[in-house]
């Protein structure tokens, strides 16, 4: 065979196989790209996913602790009135504290904790960091007052004006009542306001982006 023939089929060869190869790689390659558009949309799906458990739980919660709040102002506002009655010379049996603090946070603090606070809003987080402060403080007050509203119960029953002066006015050992009582419900009805006209809306919005 002569020489150029052999050349010339040696240049068709490797052009053929070059051109194989090439295709065989673009193949390769969109294979293993289009593998991980598909697995990163996977994850992301998933941490959506995730996200917006966390919102709806997180949702739940908070709807159910304005429900609680709602039931604790109805007492609250009940000694508000003992208060006003106190102060117009009454002198009326104050009751033995049933008041109630519930809130864990339990849904944002496994966010912490699991180390997922990125799938929490900042913003949203860091004003519910905020409140915490506020609700450890209600809870410490309901504890006192509980404590302190138990502990009137034999000498109230002994004699019902027990807490008074002759002009009917709180003895100095009672001035924990008005102000315990004054600061429960401003505490109560601030955190509610927070949670109904910010907190909840805000988290429906951020749930509504996930749907």
């Amino acid at each position: 065979m002569p020489l150029i023939s052999l050349q010339g089929a040696a240049a068709n060869f490797n052009r053929s196989d070059l051109w194989r190869y090439g295709v065989e790689f673009v193949i390769v390659f969109l294979s293993v790209y289009l593998a991980f558009v598909l697995t990163d949309y996977q994850e992301e799906l998933r941490e959506q996913e995730i996200q917006a458990k966390y919102y709806d739980n997180l949702l739940i919660e908070l709807q159910n602790m304005v429900i609680h709040l709602d039931e604790e102002e109805k007492k609250l506002v009940a000694h508000v009135a003992l208060l006003e009655e106190i102060g117009e010379g009454g002198r009326p049996i104050i009751p033995a504290g049933k008041l109630y603090h519930l809130f864990d946070g339990g849904v944002a603090q496994a966010a912490l904790d699991g180390g997922n606070f990125e799938w929490l809003d900042v913003g949203l987080l860091e004003n519910i960091t905020r409140t915490r402060p506020l609700l450890e403080a209600l809870g410490q007050s309901v504890d006192m007052f509980n404590r302190l509203t138990a502990s009137m119960i034999p000498l109230q029953l002994n004699d019902g004006k027990c807490c008074y002066d002759s002009a009917g006015q709180l003895l100095p050992h009672m001035h924990w009542y008005p102000r315990l009582v004054n600061d429960m419900h401003s505490l109560n009805r601030g955190i509610h306001k927070y949670l109904v006209e910010a907190a909840i809306p805000e988290i429906k919005r951020l749930s509504q982006e996930y749907e």
